[in-house]
């Protein structure tokens, strides 16, 4: 099941947590095709701590996340 986070660190942590393997877009809030970035769940970019203390999914931005690869 596809989940889209916004404006919740504590939800998306919790589900990068618990889908290692999965997939998450990566886009502006509300979407633009402009910037749609896919990264895996275990990227350093999308799942470590924000290097300039910024929150994950805050400031203009919102994540798509799915456990497994959808085609």
């Amino acid at each position: 099941m596809v989940e889209v986070i916004v404006n919740d660190d504590r939800k998306y942590t919790t589900w990068l947590d618990a889908n290692p393997n999965g997939f998450v877009v990566n886009t502006y809030n509300p979407p633009k095709a402009t910037y749609l970035k896919i990264h895996r769940a275990s990227c350093r970019t999308i799942s470590g701590k924000p290097t300039r203390g910024d929150s994950r999914t805050t400031r203009g931005y919102a994540k798509v996340c799915s456990p497994i690869m959808v085609r």
